[in-house]
């Protein structure tokens, strides 16, 4: 954590920004908004280029619920004790099926026995550094208006000077709060306590984003350390307004010559090019569709995991670990946008509500033992992981044609079979090798399985004789690693199953004195399967006058099938 990038932080991947070469994030720039995060550069063709990212052991999902700014904006970075990003083949491999754009580790703060409390609050003030720079209304009227059409349509200007980029943005104020309270309850349990507001105003009016946070971690130890239990529990609501970025652009092309505001508007008060109730071409006034429109959404999320590390009384080289995961976000989606005061009809108000689960179990043996020289650390183990969707959306609730929908998607199961053997030699030679078989729901039972396999070797020419005693060279080792990963997340859920979907109310067939709704077949590929890439990688990790210069050179060449 002290690596971190400081500043106003809102979102957990920003702490990386920066801070890790091959890995760009990109962020919207929108209150608590979701970043695209890629490394290096993302190899899928069809599929997601996101990376996998796992919390505490626990493989989330990228898809985000309605209401939510993104899969990551529920979770307070304030939390978070450090990330470890898996680049390469060899170090991804062992996450199989959805480790072909890299692995995101992400472990949270734990608790301890001595107790402490922290308030740490953050004001950050902000506003927009730059605008585009557009005609002014007397350049408008000069220049544009005048010089290129005839003279009766300056008849039509107004005779306002507004600079829409001015009246859309605003100064923002942004604060966090966080408690966190750590000691050992009983005097035997190790445990951390926290409490978090995150209250963020976006540059854009409307825009908002609110956060609460609680998180609690317990970490005994039973049996004279032979078991540790891990117990994380984090719940976050988030509360969102969502404004328009696409007035940004409205902005820049609306009539400077206007004003904001005209009390002759049917249109609640706001200019708006009209003819009497009649809107005309030319653009809905900017700050009007913001100010009229209520895009909000809600959601609550609860992840957490319980993680056993036994290590065996009779056998102490050998260990058990066990993680159980759970998470499950509710979003909720509201909009309504009226556009006219008298009359009703006019806009739009829609409701949708979604439900994301995502459980998980991995288990797996480990054994560590040194055999002279040669140190062998072997893990072999299994892995489930079901995802469901579900939820409800109505059509446009004004328009008494725009009908509603529910919705359940197929459950998506993931099932893995994994080893991996690492061995040392002389603490010089180093080599991995890791396969992993995987099953998905995804794809028809003639390519529902793939296997994934990776090696790398390693060698420590550093502690070789003709180097330790060298007073520039602290660290050097060579690397050289090849491997195969997978994608599973292409297209829809279940492309190989037959599937129909109800026509059009009014598509109908009959025979004789009966009538039958149409049903509509959807697209089949019984073909699908998984998308592979192979990955070699060369490297090099120096150190230099005792470690005081160190760094990392890697070229790489990643294919995908």
């Amino acid at each position: 954590s002290k690596d971190f990038t400081r500043g106003n932080i809102v979102t957990p991947e920003n702490l990386l920004s920066g801070r890790v070469a091959g890995v760009t994030v990109n962020t919207s720039g929108a209150p608590g908004s979701g970043s695209e995060i890629k490394i290096r550069g993302g190899s899928s063709i069809n599929a997601s280029n996101n990376p996998l990212i796992v919390i505490d052991g626990l493989p989330i999902t990228n898809d985000n619920v309605g209401g939510s700014r993104g899969v990551l904006a529920s979770i307070n970075p304030n939390d978070i004790d450090s990330f470890t990003v898996l680049k390469d083949a060899s170090a991804t491999a062992i996450y199989g099926s959805r480790a072909s754009n890299g692995v995101i580790i992400i472990v949270t703060k734990k608790g301890r026995s001595e107790f402490s409390v922290d308030y740490d609050v953050q004001y950050t003030l902000g506003d927009i550094d730059e605008q585009i720079e557009v005609f002014s209304a007397d350049e408008f009227r000069a220049q544009v208006i005048a010089q290129n059409l005839p003279n009766n349509f300056i008849s039509q200007l107004g005779d306002a000077n507004t600079d829409w980029q001015d009246e859309i943005f605003r100064k923002t104020v942004s604060v966090n709060h966080n408690v966190t309270v750590r000691g050992s309850l009983f005097n035997a349990i190790p445990a951390r306590f926290s409490f978090g507001v995150t209250e963020q105003e976006g540059a854009i009016l409307t825009s908002e984003f609110d956060r609460r946070n609680l998180s609690l971690s317990l970490n005994p130890t039973f049996f004279d350390n032979h078991l540790k239990v891990n117990l994380n529990t984090n719940l976050s609501y988030e509360d969102n307004r969502f404004g328009d970025s696409g007035q940004i652009g409205a902005a820049l092309r609306y009539d400077p010559t206007q004003p904001v505001y005209d009390p002759s508007s049917p249109f609640g008060g706001f200019y708006q090019h009209r003819n009497g109730n009649t809107l005309l071409l030319g653009g809905s006034n900017p700050v009007a569709a913001l100010l009229q429109t209520n895009n909000i959404g809600d959601s609550e999320r609860f992840y957490g995991n319980i993680n056993f590390d036994y290590k065996f009384h009779f056998l102490p080289e050998m260990k058990f670990v066990l993680n159980l995961g759970y998470d499950k976000t509710e979003g909720v989606s509201r909009n309504n946008s009226i556009y006219a005061t008298n009359d009703p009809i006019k806009g739009n108000r829609s409701f949708s509500f979604q439900e994301r689960t995502n459980q998980s179990l991995d288990g797996f043996l480990n054994y560590n033992k040194k055999f002279g020289t040669i140190n062998t650390d072997l893990t072999a183990g299994y892995s489930y992981q079901r995802f469901t969707n579900e939820g409800h959306f109505t059509g446009n609730q004004r328009d008494p044609n725009s009908f509603g929908d529910t919705f359940a998607d197929p459950d998506i199961v993931l099932i893995g079979f994994f080893g991996r053997a690492n061995l040392t030699v002389a603490e010089k030679y180093l080599m991995t090798l890791t396969y992993r078989r995987d099953g998905t729901s995804r794809f028809s039972e003639d390519n529902r399985w793939g296997d994934f396999y990776a090696g790398a070797f390693a060698w420590k020419l550093s502690d070789e004789d003709f180097l330790k005693d060298s007073k520039t060279i602290s660290n050097l080792k060579l690397r050289v690693g090849y491997g195969i990963t997978g994608q599973q997340e292409i297209g829809e859920r279940d492309l190989f199953l037959s599937r129909y979907q109800a026509g059009s109310i009014n598509s109908q067939y009959q025979f004789g004195n009966g009538v039958v709704s149409s049903l509509i077949p959807s697209e089949i590929n019984p073909d699908l399967k998984w998308e592979e890439t192979k990955t070699l990688e060369v490297g090099i990790d120096y150190g230099l006058f005792d470690e005081y210069v160190t760094g990392s050179l890697n070229v790489f060449q990643k294919d995908s099938e």
